[in-house]
């Protein structure tokens, strides 16, 4: 308990002023005020690490206020972007501590103080296994046939007698996925998740999409991924309207599709 509050909690802390509350208030984190926590940051969290190496709570194999005393400045670890990648075990340990009900209900209040547009949380809801809020959702997986799956876009006579992709639906649990967004590279994974705040909301207009919020993606991207160029292609592509749309357009919409397939790619 002295430890964590002569120590872990500011340091923490430091974290959560810097890449919350900061861009909250319409300020820039400063990253020299968090890098000068990082030894002291690694230190604590090594500790832990070893400890929980051996127990299941800090103490033992029971949770006990040290848990909670010492979990209590890493309520937003998230959004606060704590560096706990070398840490299975704490990693492991902070899930445990956000299925406590006691927790769960501190949680809530800290979400809505902090994280007012609802991005990435910590699990308030705590419905799955690691912590985190689910929805059930149905996927369309694609059966394995022996034919060739396939899907056109076009009149053409390949298309008949073909397997169409999305014939087997299946039920599945989803959770929120913005803590595990600094797993995920383009190098690495293909794809890396980013949050884009805007004050843009009207989404109906496409011209004013366009015009005014497609400029601000491209900067966006350019600036977080050192891309050169990017592409930024119809966002109303699953939209009610849009399914209104008539599917097919003959060879020229095939045209135009086989272009955009070939162009759509990120340039670094």
């Amino acid at each position: 308990m002295l430890w964590e509050a002569a120590t872990w909690f500011s340091v923490c802390y430091v974290y959560l002023i810097e890449n919350v509350v900061k861009p909250l208030l319409k300020g820039e984190p400063d990253q020299k005020a968090i890098d000068g926590q990082s030894e002291k940051f690694h230190r604590g969290a090594g500790i832990m690490n070893d400890q929980l190496d051996k127990t299941k709570w800090l103490t033992g194999p029971n949770a006990t206020l040290a848990d909670i005393a010492v979990a209590a400045p890493m309520h937003l670890h998230a959004a606060s972007k704590l560096p706990l990648e070398k840490y299975p075990s704490v990693k492991r340990w902070l899930g445990q501590v956000e299925q406590l009900e006691s927790w769960k209900k501190t949680q809530v209040a800290v979400d809505k103080a902090l994280l007012p547009d609802g991005t990435p949380m910590n699990g308030s809801n705590g419905a799955s296994g690691n912590g985190q809020p689910e929805v059930r959702a149905t996927v369309n997986y694609t059966k394995a046939v022996d034919g060739i799956t396939e899907l056109y876009f076009y009149e053409t006579e390949k298309a008949k007698n073909i397997h169409e992709p999305g014939d087997a639906p299946v039920e599945v649990s989803m959770s929120n996925g913005w803590p595990h967004a600094k797993d995920f590279h383009i190098d690495e994974n293909g794809f890396s998740v980013h949050s884009l705040k805007t004050s843009h909301s009207d989404w109906e207009d496409e011209e004013a999409v366009r015009s005014t919020f497609y400029p601000k993606v491209v900067s966006f991207l350019k600036a977080t991924l050192d891309a050169k160029r990017v592409l930024v292609f119809d966002h109303a592509i699953r939209t009610e309207k849009n399914t209104q749309k008539a599917l097919t357009d003959g060879e020229k919409h095939h045209s135009a599709l086989s272009r955009n397939a070939r162009s759509l790619r990120l340039h670094r």
